[in-house]
């Protein structure tokens, strides 16, 4: 959906881009992990609209990152999508080096000790 609001944005197809955007706010308001996916295909472009959703991404992580990022219920699962699974190293280091977060450091480690161990069985490390 944010390649969908970038591509509709450019091509100026407006109510396309409002129809996505509002589908983004409906799917993060009811699964918040989902966040880390729309930041991390969010920050791949340097474009003034993917930036807006990488800061909407954002805000719903700060609000609650250790729901967001690991899960709702424990350190090791967020199995209905979203979360630490979906991110890719720079919406990782953009996460890990947010100002906002810092108060967040055990939260932090147990996403970067997971984000690890999983990307370590996937690829092979």
């Amino acid at each position: 959906l944010v390649w969908l609001v970038a591509a509709s944005h450019f091509f100026e197809i407006h109510a396309l881009e409002k129809m996505a955007r509002c589908q983004i706010h409906e799917l993060l308001s009811e699964w918040r992990p989902l966040a880390c996916a729309v930041l991390d295909a969010a920050i791949v472009t340097e474009d003034r609209v993917t930036r807006d959703l990488a800061s909407i991404a954002m805000l719903v992580i700060r609000a609650n990152p250790r729901a967001v990022l690991l899960g709702p219920n424990d350190l090791n699962r967020v199995s209905d999508g979203g979360g630490v699974f979906s991110l890719d190293i720079p919406a990782l280091c953009t996460i890990l080096n947010d100002t906002k977060l810092r108060n967040e450091a055990i939260v932090m480690f147990h996403c970067l000790n997971l984000w690890a161990k999983t990307n370590a069985k996937t690829h092979g490390g």
